[in-house]
């Protein structure tokens, strides 16, 4: 194997810290960025709801193996969301109510770059709308707000039992198929 060649500026190279973190989130935000200028706005929203539901699929296995049973309650369920929310240093405030929950969000930018949070929200839509499907069997999701100023605000409701109205409708995976 050959020798690495050292050059001057190599100490400055090495004390740049970038962590595996920071690189992940400028893949992430590259992701959504690219995604949206290759297919535009209206079709990047439903790719980013799938793949909310897809890491919410992988997220909730992980819960329910980890607690030993078949669905999470609902008081599970709300710690799962509050503690995934905290993990991605994300502020979140959640209203309950018989028939909904509600989340009020501020993401952090991703790789330094505010991406554009209505696809944050739906990204966080099919997260969590398909996360209270499971538990609940359904669940209606509206983005009620998300703010284009910059500031990271997203505002949405997921109604446990009402499937009428406005809003992305998830239903409890059949695991026959």
């Amino acid at each position: 194997m050959a020798k690495m060649q050292t050059f001057p500026d190599d100490a400055v190279v090495k004390s740049t810290q970038i962590s595996r973190e920071q690189i992940l989130e400028f893949a992430i935000g590259g992701l959504f960025q690219g995604l949206e200028e290759i297919v535009g706005s209206v079709e990047a929203n439903g790719y980013f709801t799938l793949v909310g539901k897809s890491i919410g699929d992988k997220l909730y296995n992980i819960y329910i193996d980890s607690l030993g049973v078949e669905v999470l309650s609902k008081n599970q369920l709300f710690s799962v969301l509050h503690l995934l929310s905290s993990r991605m240093e994300n502020e979140l405030a959640v209203a309950k109510d018989e028939s909904f929950f509600e989340f009020s969000r501020t993401f952090k930018p991703i790789g330094g770059v505010q991406v554009d949070n209505r696809y944050l929200g739906m990204l966080a839509c099919g997260l969590v709308g398909h996360m209270t499907a499971q538990s609940l069997g359904q669940a209606r999701v509206l983005l009620c707000a998300a703010d284009d100023q910059g500031t990271g605000k997203v505002r949405m409701r997921v109604y446990l039992d009402d499937l009428e109205g406005e809003g992305q409708i998830f239903y409890r995976d059949d695991p026959d198929g």
